[in-house]
């Protein structure tokens, strides 16, 4: 696996929104399992708190991020950024 700070183009794992993404997926699914096994505080949380969180979240990925052009301000970023890459590797050879 290609680490983050490596001169060369960065794995999805690397990047801003995945680790945002990644997060609220774990959280979500931890809530399901404790809401599941009826584990402490989680057994007497209705299932609409829970499956409204996971509703709110597919809402922000799918359509407000886009919206407010989140994802391609990342993707442009991303692509300069191997763009400005691209081209010191293409100086450094000569």
């Amino acid at each position: 696996m290609m680490e983050c700070n490596s001169e060369q183009v960065k794995p999805a794992h690397c990047q801003p929104n995945f680790h945002t993404s990644m997060l609220l997926i774990i959280i979500l699914a931890l809530l399901y399992t404790l809401k599941l096994a009826e584990v402490g505080f989680m057994e007497n949380v209705s299932w609409w708190w829970v499956n409204g969180l996971a509703f709110l979240a597919f809402l922000w990925f799918e359509f407000i991020e886009r919206a407010l052009g989140l994802d391609k301000k990342t993707e442009d970023r991303m692509h300069d950024k191997m763009k400005e890459e691209r081209i010191k590797r293409g100086f450094k050879k000569k």
